[in-house]
């Protein structure tokens, strides 16, 4: 499960693409068969939302299907195993800013970070008992050229495509809320960094621009940049987004 599309992948011979779900146990075996040194584990069941409406599916491809790639990775002898755990899931609603790598919460309000903070237990435990290198990058709010609009995606890519067509942009709460918005340029460097640095083996890692942003800012700045004179209008918080601050 992913939420890329093809025509954002490069056109490169050395790229192999295999269609498939990694609850396939046929998909992973083709895959394994390769014997790769090295996996950047990047497949999801993604948003928040998602998971509220679809909870299993969360379950199954954020859990079952983690740990068929962990178990994959491990009978292959796979050199490290990075893991794009989630900032944004498993500090909570009520951590201190910024957030550090050693306090995560077990008061979680979606199955989405319930799940990411899983996925984080399940590399921990094969690092430690299997000898598997593992390394977790926690993403932030990331944005970047590729990223599209729609209901389960991100405000980013929602704000732009309304501001290209005249749309108000629709902020869910009072706007004050700060998110740490990440480019995908500089996730893509960490990830590497983590799937390379010897210290990396075994650790958890903020990914995030150390910049704190409110949404409230960021449409007014979208607004600008498109020229979009619709007004910005405000709707009720989500049930289960209760962070008003995120900073690493």
């Amino acid at each position: 499960s992913s939420s890329s599309y093809h025509w954002n992948l490069p056109k490169n011979p050395r790229l192999t693409v295999i269609n498939g779900s990694i609850l396939d146990e046929q998909k992973l075996k083709e895959v394994f068969h390769k014997k790769p040194d090295y996996v950047f584990h990047l497949a999801a069941h993604f948003a928040n939302q998602n998971s509220i409406d679809h909870p299993e599916d969360d379950l199954m491809v954020n859990g079952l299907g983690l740990l068929r790639v962990l178990e994959y990775s491990r009978l292959t002898d796979v050199k490290r195993f990075v893991f794009a755990g989630s900032g944004c899931s498993v500090y909570g609603s009520h951590a201190e800013i910024p957030f550090k790598e050693d306090t995560v919460s077990l008061k979680l309000d979606t199955p989405y970070q319930i799940h990411k903070l899983l996925g984080e237990l399940y590399c921990n435990h094969y690092h430690e008992i299997y000898g598997l290198e593992t390394s977790i990058g926690r993403f932030f709010n990331v944005f970047g050229p590729g990223e599209v609009p729609g209901p389960y995606r991100n405000v980013i890519p929602n704000f732009m495509w309304k501001a290209m067509h005249n749309q108000p942009l629709t902020i869910t709460g009072t706007g004050d809320e700060t998110r740490d918005f990440a480019y995908v340029d500089d996730i893509v460097d960490g990830v590497l960094r983590l799937g390379v640095i010897e210290a990396a083996a075994g650790e958890a890692m903020n990914l995030a621009s150390g910049t704190e942003t409110s949404v409230k800012d960021l449409a007014a700045l979208i607004n600008e940049i498109t020229g979009n004179s619709a007004e910005t209008v405000f709707g009720p918080k989500r049930d289960w987004d209760k962070s008003n601050r995120r900073l690493a």
